[in-house]
């Protein structure tokens, strides 16, 4: 102590006593100093001012001892006392618990650190305790913890801090203080916990890090352990990649330094083969890791896989071959045993692994149980699944038929039979070169058939059981016939049929004499029937005229005894029968499907397209009868529910909605959803018109999905060729509008030309009214300019064929002076010659 009863100290007493405790550091374990008193006023370093003073610090510096020291009381933001403005010393200021700094703290730019020092609780020099507040106070608190960051450090690592790392450490692992009201500085608050922490640079400890079984099977479960020690341990994990690729799994802290992390055996395969690791950190994000460590699954027991006979096999093979293959990593033989119903049969050993093997038993006929278990080496036994054999050596057995023994020609006969087997598979009746499956009732099965030929007819019973075992019975009956003449049966055809179709007609006709001809008359002709077999007969024709319609049937036999029958049809789909067919439209048959639309198209947008779009005044006129139904104008879908990920499709087929599909995306989940499309047929008369040829208005209104709800939606709708063709309107210039306070022109793709059908789609962000539009192609102009320039060229091929008649003339002329002159210069020569 330097300070007298009424607590004033001499710097020379100061200096003294830091002098006499950096000289016995060493001695008395001294590593900090803490000074509680000052003097003066300074705003920077007063080393200058108390030489010996400042020459006593660097030498506890030196010799690794920190001084603390507090900076005053004053409230000064620029100034504070010494010796806390000594170089080499702590200079401390003070805090409130709350973090603020003291109202008497002083600090300023030589302040290295704050700490409580508000209403401190502290030991009364006469005994008890008192509260008392001061920079004085929040100097101890940093001396406090250079002590603990220096014990920490000696007894971990077995060394001390210096003085430079005890005021790095200090300085960067506090509490950011501002006092930007006062100095304008962002001061540290010291921190015990972290400034302690920081001094950790050891890395956790990981030792025996291992699993609980040395040899790893299948259906084990896996532990993996571990023991890790750090004084500052946070979190130790495991990295592994059984999943196929490296993950980190949290490991559990059981007992003392162990930490355990389960993996159950469905996380594996049989023969994989991963790696694992352990890794451990500490508070002060120390980390360690071990090297890795390598797991290959094994089989364990022996696995069986049965090759035969296949579950539920039905044989009648009393001698049978069982056949199994067992596997298995960790041994080469195994021992392994048939059980036949849960019962011992045969035992073979020294079974190579992964070979295929038999077990050759005698049965009884009866169903049995039968698998296959082994044991390998070390006594781990492997079990099959459980199959079941059917051993069937009993034929089905009959034991009453029924039928009539004398039948008339063409008329039915009623066959059946009562038959007992477990296993049965078929039962088939033979009858004139043919197969027929009798219908079973429980045990009793039957067939009724019409007869065709005359005589004595035979037929034969089949009945097989899945194990092959067959039985067979025979019989026959009588056909008589009593009628004089053919008879027509079973006449086939449509009673109903478009015209312009084929009508097919089969029929049989019967007759115990040979037939001499089988005609039909279907339009006022006869023609023969071509025959298929002896009472099978066929025609094909061409349903050519409307309405009720007939056609006639007749045959005789040798002994010239005819019958004829007459069958009606009806035949539609005719114009004029008041029923607008698939094959008719309004050109064709304005009678039945209605006259077609006409319109009338300005730039101005106020006219209506073909497509029963609208102006103000469409002129379409409908001479369809009431009877005519036709494609709905309107459409309502309902969902139940729609989200983001399922989104709303919608396609449209009605031929008077000129739209093919709807796909909305949604931005969130949306219930009881109703939307209606409806091809309008004019434009609403609280919209205005918009511009352009319109081809057609359409509206979408919706319950339960407002537009907030849709990110967008994308529309795709068509025009038929000819509606560009009548309105002389560019397929280029489509666009799809929207009216929403006003018309807005929507994203518009030309997508296709299909079946006659121009597609386009859009894109919109709600639903409300919309229109489809087009423009005028600018003929006129095109027109005008192809015009003049054809009358420009025509001018010009004018004037050069005048240019040219012009220049012949010419040449004609000079050639004929020349020949001329050359005749007078030649009369001349000849007359001098002459003389």
């Amino acid at each position: 102590k330097v300070a007298d009863a009424a607590g004033d100290a001499l710097f020379s007493d100061i200096t003294s006593a830091v002098n006499w405790c950096a000289n016995n550091a060493s001695l008395y374990n001294i590593s900090v100093i803490s000074i509680s008193l000052g003097g003066g006023s300074y705003n920077s370093i007063c080393d200058s001012s108390y030489t010996s003073l400042s020459a006593e610090i660097h030498t506890a510096w030196n010799n690794n001892v920190s001084v603390v020291v507090a900076s005053g009381n004053s409230g000064f933001t620029t100034n504070m006392t010494s010796p806390a403005c000594i170089n080499k010393t702590i200079s401390v200021s003070s805090t409130t618990k709350a973090d603020a700094i003291s109202s008497f703290s002083n600090r300023n730019s030589l302040t290295d650190l704050f700490a409580p020092g508000s209403s401190i609780v502290s030991t009364k020099y006469t005994g008890g305790t008192e509260t008392r507040s001061g920079t004085s106070m929040a100097a101890p608190h940093v001396a406090g913890v250079v002590l603990l960051m220096q014990q920490y450090k000696e007894s971990v690592e077995g060394r001390t801090l210096t003085v430079s790392e005890v005021n790095h450490t200090l300085a960067t692992n506090g509490t950011a203080i501002d006092d930007s009201a006062g100095s304008g500085r962002t001061f540290i608050r010291v921190d015990a916990k972290k400034a302690v922490a920081a001094g950790d640079t050891l890395f956790p400890q990981i030792k025996n890090h291992n699993t609980t079984a040395t040899t790893l099977f299948i259906y084990s479960n896996i532990t993996f352990i571990a023991n890790v020690t750090d004084v500052n341990r946070e979190a130790v994990w495991i990295e592994g990649n059984w999943s196929g690729s490296r993950v980190n799994y949290t490991m559990t802290n059981q007992v003392g330094n162990q930490y355990n992390y389960s993996l159950h055996n469905t996380s594996f395969t049989t023969s994989q083969v991963f790696h694992w690791r352990i890794h451990a950190n500490d508070t002060n994000n120390n980390e360690n890791v071990t090297a890795w460590s390598t797991i290959t699954i094994l089989t364990g027991a022996p696995i069986i896989t049965l090759s035969g006979p296949a579950n539920l096999t039905n044989t009648k093979n009393s001698t049978t071959t069982f056949n199994f293959t067992a596997i298995e990593d960790t041994t080469n033989n195994f021992n392994c045993t048939f059980y036949l119903n849960s019962i011992l049969n045969q035992t073979k050993t020294n079974i190579a692994n992964n070979t295929l093997t038999e077990f050759r038993q005698n049965l009884t006929e009866g169903t049995h149980l039968w698998n296959i278990a082994c044991t390998d080496s070390h006594n781990l036994i492997g079990n099959s699944s459980l199959r079941t054999f059917i051993l069937d050596t009993t034929s089905p057995t009959f034991n009453a038929e029924g039928y009539s023994s004398l039948v008339e020609l063409g008329d039915n006969q009623s066959y059946s039979i009562n038959l007992t087997d477990t296993y049965l598979e078929y039962v088939n009746f033979s009858y004139i070169g043919a197969n027929y499956t009798l219908t079973n009732s429980s045990s009793n099965f039957s067939r009724a058939f019409r007869t065709f030929q005359n005589g004595t007819n035979l037929f034969t019973i089949y009945a097989r059981d899945t194990a092959n075992n067959l039985n067979t019975t025979s019989g026959n009956f009588t056909v008589n016939d009593s009628i004089t003449g053919p008879r027509i049966l079973n006449t086939l055809y449509s009673s109903t049929l478009t015209q312009n179709t084929i009508q097919n007609v089969t029929v049989w006709v019967l007759n115990s004499l040979d037939l001499s001809s089988v005609f039909i008359n279907p339009n006022g002709s006869n023609y023969s029937m071509a025959n298929n077999t002896a009472y099978n007969f066929t025609f094909a024709f061409t349903a050519a005229t409307c309405g009720s319609q007939s056609f006639k049937i007749f045959s005789n036999d040798t002994s010239n005894a005819g019958v004829t029958n007459t069958t009606s049809y009806t035949v539609t789909g005719c114009c004029g029968d008041s029923s607008c067919s698939s094959g008719e439209s309004c050109s064709s048959c304005a009678t039945d499907c209605g006259a077609c639309s006409t319109s009338s198209s300005t730039t101005t947008g106020s006219a209506g397209g073909g497509g029963g779009g609208g102006g103000t005044t469409p002129t379409t006129k409908s001479l369809a009868p009431s009877a005519v139904v036709e494609a709905p104008k309107i459409v309502t879908e309902i969902f139940a529910a729609a989200n983001p990920d399922s989104g709303i499709q919608i396609t449209l087929t009605s031929e008077n909605i000129p739209m093919s599909m709807v796909d909305i995306s949604l931005n969130s989940a949306q219930e009881n959803i109703e939307i209606t499309i409806e091809a309008l047929d004019a434009r609403p008369a609280e919209l205005e018109s918009p511009e352009g040829v319109i081809y057609q208005y359409l509206e979408f209104s919706t319950v339960n999905l407002e537009d907030s709800a849709i990110n967008s939606a994308v529309l795709e709708f068509y025009i038929p060729n000819t509606w560009f063709q009548e309105n002389a309107v560019d397929e280029k210039t489509i666009h799809l509008l929207r009216f929403k306070d006003t018309w807005q022109e929507l994203p518009t793709e030309y997508l296709r030309l299909e079946n006659a059908k121009h597609y386009y789609t859009a894109t919109t962000e709600g639903f409300s009214y919309f229109a489809i539009t087009g423009e005028k192609k600018e003929t006129t102009q095109t027109e005008n300019i192809t015009a003049l320039e054809e009358q420009i060229e025509s001018q010009k091929q004018t004037n050069a064929g005048k240019e040219n008649t012009t220049l012949k003339y010419i040449v004609y002329g000079i050639s004929l002076f020349l020949i001329i002159l050359f005749l007078i210069l030649f009369f001349i020569w000849f007359e001098k010659r002459k003389e």
